[in-house]
């Protein structure tokens, strides 16, 4: 297993870090990949031990092998540096997320997020709640905690509002409002600018760095985790090493996707 405390690896992570800051700058908040029930500190190291095996000869040649057309191989190679950067990150965040913690929103505007998050979740329920994949993303959101989630919240509640296949259905429902998805967004950017203004720069750049980096990875890493599981669907012995990022990283307690729990808002930032 290798080690991220010496000072060579200390090093290590900085350099990819440099490398890959053109990367996160590309990464707006909209693209920011879920950290729910995931402890990201938790996950790195798991991903950077990914990242080192899948540069090994055999296993480089198997993923080399897919049609270039069809797979993004620079990403399998990139998954070692990616999470070296997210390391490097990290601890900047855990200072900056410290600090975050003072955060207080207006109560009109926690009460009015709140109440609209309820009526869209309560609406995607009843029609997707026991869908596959609408319903385990909806699991998701109920089990936010925290104004950084609850402004995520909207963000994935207008993806899901919006979603081509959910839209048609529940614009049938008489309780459905076709602006719902633009106010939950709209909700979400006042949440994020009432955040900002009570953050000095070099928390919000540590807090940005953070969420692009982790953004990175998770992008590195399902790109692998699509080949592995084409290529290695006869082989579940290898395929097993290439396991869903959130079991990765899953904090103790967290519920699986079939185990969903409602979890009262408070105003804790996510890990």
């Amino acid at each position: 297993m290798p080690s991220t405390d010496t000072e060579a690896d200390a090093q290590r992570n900085q350099q990819a870090f440099e490398t890959l800051r053109g990367e996160l700058a590309r990464i707006t908040s909209a693209q920011y990949a879920n950290t729910r029930g995931v402890s990201v500190e938790t996950a790195a190291i798991p991903l950077l031990q990914i990242g080192i095996m899948v540069k090994q000869d055999e296993l480089r040649a198997r993923f080399a092998s897919l049609p270039e057309a069809e797979f993004d191989m620079p990403r399998v190679l990139r998954l070692e540096d990616s999470s070296r950067c997210l390391l490097h990150v990290i601890p900047m965040y855990k200072t900056a997320a410290a600090t975050s913690s003072e955060v207080k929103l207006p109560m009109e505007l926690v009460n009015e997020a709140t109440a609209h998050r309820a009526k869209v979740i309560k609406l995607v329920k009843y029609h997707f709640g026991d869908h596959p994949t609408h319903g385990a993303e909806l699991a998701s959101i109920i089990s936010g905690i925290g104004y950084p989630d609850l402004a995520m919240d909207h963000l994935r509640l207008a993806n899901l509002h919006e979603n081509d296949e959910v839209r048609p259905v529940i614009a049938l429902d008489p309780y459905f409002h076709a602006e719902d998805s633009l106010k939950s967004r709209t909700l979400a950017n006042r949440i994020y600018e009432e955040i900002r203004t009570q953050s000095t720069s070099r928390e919000q750049e540590a807090t940005r760095l953070f969420y692009s980096a982790w953004t990175l990875v998770n992008e590195d890493y399902e790109e692998i985790r699509a080949g592995a599981e084409f290529l290695f669907r006869r082989e579940p012995a290898v395929l097993q090493k290439f396991p869903p990022i959130q079991s990765l990283g899953r904090k103790p307690g967290s519920p699986r996707r079939d185990e969903p729990e409602e979890t009262p808002m408070t105003d804790t930032p996510p890990e």
